[in-house]
């Protein structure tokens, strides 16, 4: 076999718990919705890591991006307001450091569908290239933070951006809900209503033009 880098990843297979439960898919698979994270058959049950049936890579970072997920459809579903089209979504976020060499890293980050979902790219880092940077990262960052953060809840650079677009959406939500309250209402004042209809008394074409265009 001839290649250029050879990168082995060892086969995956279910927690018997969970492969010889009623909770699982045919592949013994926790399943669930892949965005919501839900039970597709026991809505009071979710799930995120390895165990689930998620269409993408199993790793550290993807159960860190979905717990963020998680813990906000958790907290909706136990105060009754958990729906579908407002819920907390994941985008099948997931990373993987691919060691090319002593000292360099190739760090992959892609979503649902091989979208590419590269964070130091922003920075101007060239992610589809080996890095020394990406080689610090893996070594140094990534365990530190994995302890210290990931383990206890804390997902700072994911929960940023997620926290800026809230944000941005309660700001334009506001902003709309001012804009339609500064505007004058379209439905016409009590006596103005008593004006048309003693004119639509007198006038079939006025009665018709204001039945059509009433409120």
């Amino acid at each position: 076999m001839h290649y250029d880098l050879l990168h082995v990843t060892p086969p995956h297979v279910p927690a018997p718990a969970v492969a010889n439960s009623s909770l699982a898919d045919a592949g013994g698979w926790l399943v669930v919705n892949k965005e919501t994270l839900q039970h597709l058959r026991y809505p009071n049950v979710f799930g995120i890591g390895d165990c689930c049936s998620l269409p993408t890579g199993k790793t550290a970072a993807a159960a860190a991006a979905q717990f963020l997920v998680l813990r906000d459809n958790l907290d909706a579903l136990m105060a009754g307001s958990l729906q579908q089209d407002s819920a907390a979504k994941y985008d099948g976020y997931t990373s993987c450091p691919v060691v090319t060499r002593q000292g360099r890293v190739m760090l992959m980050e892609y979503g649902y569908d091989g979208a590419i979902m590269e964070m130091f790219s922003k920075l101007g880092i060239d992610q589809s290239q080996e890095q020394y940077l990406m080689w610090l990262v893996k070594t140094l960052v990534l365990p530190a933070a994995y302890w210290a953060l990931m383990t206890k809840g804390y997902v700072p650079w994911r929960e940023l951006p997620r926290m800026l677009q809230r944000s941005l959406d309660s700001r334009h939500g506001q902003a709309a809900a001012a804009a339609a309250a500064a505007q004058p209402s379209q439905c016409a004042a009590p006596t103005a209503i008593a004006a048309q209809q003693q004119v639509a008394a007198e006038s079939p074409v006025v009665a018709a033009a204001t039945h059509e265009h009433g409120c």
